[in-house]
Parts: structure tokens; C-alpha cells; sequence
């Protein structure tokens, strides 16, 4: 003999909302703590050499050395959560304006460069954050030239997240071919 109780139709339709307020409900994005990757390569420098910001340690002479001017770089930020600010300064010289190529490109990205005291300019790169869920440019990508002003050149980089997080680059001489205060 087998009772049946009938569910109430008001339990039933209570089960299947709640069934489904469970399965709509977004699950919270774990937080960012990771900064951006930097790496900066110097084409056309005497061994093409490669400085990342997530080297374990920095090189004792981190420099590239040029056989011509201007000294052309590439710059290429990463970051999972996506990419929002990437600066360039230069100390002792000059980012040639005309030579500035940014990826993705605008309305994307803009960068414009910036005059500081003393003998320094500033390449600031900037991408939008993205709108309504839109996926986060996770990459860019900023060739530049630079033109000395003096044989103690450097380069220096920095990038930001979207949830803040920063990293720096080592400053990287830029030398002609030959200077003796570069191994």
C-alpha cells in the first residue's frame, strides 16, 4: 500500500525560483594581485637584448647599446585583468613623437608625450576601461624611438591594472656601440 501526499503547488513553484535565483547568481570574480608583465626590447641594439619586469633579479648592467641613433623599442605590456596605463620615461633624451605607434589603436588607446624637467620626456599610454561587461584588453603594444641627449640615456617603464596593481621596469642605459660603462 503506497500513500501519496500531493506537494503543494505554492512549495513547488517556491522550489523551482529558488533552483533558479541559484543558478543565475554570478559568482564573484576572484580579486587581482597579480601586476602586469612588462618586457622591453631594444631592436636593432648589438644582441637584441630582452628586459622583463618579472625577472628574479635585475641584471648588474642593464643596457643596450646602439651603433646608430635613434635607439628604436618595443614595449609590451600583459595582464590577465586587463591593461589600463602604461608609462615610458626617458632621462637624457627624447621620445621622437613621430616615431610613436600604440596597439591596439585608437579610440582603444591613447598616449601622448610629456616634457618633464630636466633633460626627460614621458610617453604615457592609457586604454579605456571596457563598458558594460565588455572583456578588458588584456595587452598593448608601443614601438617608440629615442634620441639621446647625452651617453647616459635611460629608459624606464611602469604599468597599472584595472584593479591597480602596479610594476616597474629596471632603468635600461642606452649607449652607443663601444661605451666602456656598458657590458
Amino acid at each position: 500500500m503506497s500513500i501519496s501526499h500531493p506537494i503543494p503547488r505554492a512549495l513547488l513553484a517556491l522550489a523551482a525560483l529558488w533552483a533558479a535565483g541559484c543558478g543565475a547568481r554570478a559568482v564573484p570574480p576572484a580579486p587581482d594581485l597579480t601586476p602586469p608583465k612588462i618586457i622591453l626590447n631594444a631592436l636593432g641594439a648589438v644582441g637584441n637584448p630582452v628586459f622583463a619586469s618579472d625577472e628574479t633579479a635585475p641584471p648588474k648592467q642593464a643596457c643596450a647599446r646602439f651603433r646608430s641613433f635613434p635607439a628604436r623599442f618595443v614595449l609590451s605590456v600583459g595582464d590577465a585583468g586587463g591593461v589600463a596605463l602604461a608609462v615610458v620615461r626617458v632621462s637624457r633624451g627624447r621620445i621622437v613623437a613621430d616615431s610613436v605607434i600604440v596597439a591596439p589603436d585608437a579610440p582603444e588607446s591613447s598616449w601622448q608625450i610629456s616634457r618633464l624637467e630636466g633633460m626627460s620626456e614621458m610617453l604615457m599610454i592609457r586604454l579605456g576601461k571596457p563598458a558594460g561587461g565588455a572583456a578588458a584588453t588584456t595587452g598593448l603594444l608601443g614601438m617608440f624611438n629615442v634620441a639621446p641627449d647625452s651617453p647616459a640615456a635611460a629608459v624606464t617603464a611602469s604599468a597599472y591594472d584595472h584593479s591597480g596593481n602596479l610594476t616597474n621596469l629596471y632603468p635600461v642605459g642606452v649607449r652607443p656601440y663601444g661605451d666602456e660603462a656598458c657590458r
